[in-house]
């Protein structure tokens, strides 16, 4: 297991779940966006280590409380925003 990619892993994983009759979307979805933030950090990640679990955590608590944040402006705001608004904001 230690000298297999990871993105190997994770394929089977998936494969794993769904032939034990799981659908499984959401987190192969979630899985998949892990294996992207591996990669950016590692080039060749095997088998996920501190560093890369604690940055992607960290990758992903930062994007929901920036999506939080804009979702809580853009309720309280008084002013309705246009889509080009919107992605000047963005």
């Amino acid at each position: 297991m230690l000298n297999r990619s990871l993105p190997t892993l994770a394929d089977q994983f998936v494969s794993y779940k769904k032939q034990n009759g799981g659908v499984y979307q959401t987190g192969a979805y979630y899985l998949e966006k892990y294996i992207q933030s591996a990669t950016e950090t590692t080039p060749k990640p095997t088998v996920p280590d501190r560093k890369v679990l604690k940055i992607s955590w960290e990758n992903m608590k930062m994007l929901r409380e920036a999506f939080i944040m804009l979702l809580h402006f853009y309720v309280n705001s008084a002013v309705i925003l246009s889509p080009v608004d919107i992605r000047m904001h963005i």
